[in-house]
């Protein structure tokens, strides 16, 4: 997820990246600042979880330079910033990301993700939306066990988006 949101550094961009739990969000956000090495990580990287206290969340959104930019629809950056978030981050909140990176959600949560992207059509014209899917790998022989009712619903919004007309280089 980093090495995709990375991807963008060089273009002065708004990325938003969305994953499922906050361990993998602190995980991102750690592995975004290794990408970015010294390079002004503090005040380019923000993270945004349903655990955050309510003040921690009330001074994310008055300090935190990154949030104050997805919130302004018109702001344009000097350089690439970063905002990783969970669920959090999907409903409620006006946020305008160029570009997205995420990992595969319900489709309820991956319709709101979606619609944070170039959410006033003014900023990047060529937004681009990286989706990572994992794929479970058993080595050991055994027989699969069903899936769960939520694995359902990942395969399930895996097969609707595979649907859908191919864009761009990589579909």
């Amino acid at each position: 997820l980093a090495e995709f949101a990375h991807r963008h550094e060089e273009h002065a961009m708004k990325v938003l990246i969305y994953v499922q739990s906050p361990e993998l969000a602190q995980k991102v956000v750690k592995a975004v600042q290794k990408c970015l090495g010294k390079d002004g990580k503090d005040e380019r990287v923000a993270l945004l979880t349903g655990t955050m206290r309510g003040h921690e969340r009330d001074e994310l959104v008055q300090k935190h330079p990154v949030y104050r930019d997805l919130l302004d629809h018109d702001s344009k950056v000097e350089r690439t910033v970063y905002l990783v978030s969970t669920s959090a981050g999907e409903v409620g909140i006006d946020l305008d990301a160029d570009h997205m990176v995420c990992d595969l959600a319900t489709v309820d949560s991956m319709i709101q993700r979606l619609g944070r992207v170039n959410r006033c059509g003014g900023g990047c014209r060529d937004a681009r939306i990286d989706l990572v899917v994992w794929q479970k790998s058993d080595s050991t022989g055994k027989e699969e066990a069903p899936p769960k009712p939520f694995e359902k619903a990942l395969n399930a919004t895996k097969s609707i988006l595979e649907k859908l007309p191919r864009q761009g280089e990589q579909g």
